[in-house]
């Protein structure tokens, strides 16, 4: 089984997961060789990174939201 090199940047959080999760699956069941099972944990690795950063991302993001709803938290007031 031969693992293409993957492209994260284009993935959206609920595709990356989707392959991160096809990715275990296919390290659980199959008889991959080692070359193979080794691209695949990278490729997995790959997966998780992308994913934590479109999370922090998204974190941010809900903080800025957040913070423009309710300007007087920031003032502490």
């Amino acid at each position: 089984m031969k693992t293409p090199e993957l492209k994260t940047a284009n993935l959206s959080f609920e595709e990356a997961y989707a392959e991160l999760e096809r990715i275990v699956q296919v390290l659980d069941t199959s008889d991959a060789t080692l070359a193979d099972s080794i691209s695949l944990s990278e490729n997995g690795q790959l997966l998780i990174q992308h994913c934590s950063k479109l999370l922090k991302e998204a974190d941010l993001k809900m903080q800025i939201l957040s913070n423009e709803e309710n300007p007087s938290e920031r003032s502490g007031t």
